[in-house]
């Protein structure tokens, strides 16, 4: 279920109401990226719904980073088997070799298969109905799906619960919305948190009885790094004790390589290189910029 998930933080809506409404035409433009950030929790639960909720989830600060961006939104021509779902006219590349094919329309927005860089993954024998448009704050979507003709039909409620504030370990959130997730093939429950004007997923929470939370929190990062990505530049390891590697398929130099703490205070600069020594900086959440020509590049990573 997490593919199916991860759209869910694709969903949102600018606006200047308190109470945000979502409609077809706020994701036909979306163009970002992210890093993930997660722990598991025992006492912490996703909190309450209603009107003008705050959440706080700010004592949450042990948080293991992802290896890659979860997801982008790329051309309908990007996907490796786009000609096998010729109805897709959306996207989703999730991770670095996953991809989604949805059908957005004005009323509501399906999902009909994945595929991966070199096979299909699956399609849908009934596609899964995610949001139907325009969806406001107390609204359910009931919707029932079949992955294949091999797997059992399930039956999904999506609620928009709540919206408020949302605190968590790298700041405070307000227009915040959040869509509570049921499936009849399961006992967990998730609830994605969503960052209205501009658009920002910022946190999703799984929950099962008898076990821990999972929580994952979701950092922005400029398209920039896309660019990156795109000419094979890797960031690794993240989290990092000692060296940071910033490395290209043509093994770049970078003119300057900054890095800056949470404050925005700048700790450590290295000029000419593609690595840094960061042994010596306090643990935590920091921000690599990296300066080649007239270009800036930024991203995080975690001193552990």
């Amino acid at each position: 279920m997490k593919k199916i998930t991860n759209l869910i933080l694709l969903l949102a809506c600018a606006t200047t109401f308190a109470q945000p409404i979502l409609t077809a035409a706020d994701i036909n433009t979306l163009n970002f990226a992210n890093n993930r950030f997660y722990t598991n929790n025992t006492t912490l639960n996703p909190g309450l719904a209603g009107a003008n909720v705050t959440w706080d989830f700010s004592s949450l600060t042990s948080l293991t980073a992802a290896e890659d961006n979860p997801y982008t939104v790329v051309t309908v021509a990007s996907g490796p088997f786009s000609s096998s779902f010729p109805t897709s006219n959306y996207v989703l590349q999730i991770y670095s070799d996953t991809y989604g094919y949805y059908l957005l329309s004005s009323d509501k927005v399906e999902i009909l298969g994945f595929s991966f860089n070199d096979q299909i993954d699956g399609t849908y024998t009934n596609p899964e109905t995610l949001f139907v448009f325009p969806f406001s704050y107390g609204m359910s979507n009931v919707d029932t799906f079949q992955e294949s003709a091999s797997t059992p039909i399930v039956t999904k409620t999506s609620t928009y619960d709540a919206y408020g504030t949302l605190i968590t370990p790298f700041g405070t959130f307000t227009d915040v919305m959040r869509i509570k997730q049921e499936f009849s093939s399961s006992t967990s429950v998730n609830y994605e948190f969503i960052k209205l004007n501009p658009y920002q997923e910022i946190l999703s929470v799984e929950t099962s009885l008898g076990n821990p939370s999972y929580f994952s929190f979701y950092q922005s990062i400029p398209l920039a790094v896309e660019v990156l990505k795109k000419n094979n530049l890797s960031i690794f390891p993240n989290p990092a004790s000692s060296i940071v590697y910033l490395q290209t398929q043509n093994n770049t130099i970078f003119n300057k390589i900054v890095i800056i703490d949470l404050t925005g205070k700048k700790v450590l600069e290295q000029n000419n290189a593609n690595q840094v020594d960061i042994a010596n900086l306090a643990k935590g959440l920091y921000v690599i910029e990296a300066f080649f020509g007239e270009n800036k590049f930024q991203t995080k990573f975690i001193k552990q």
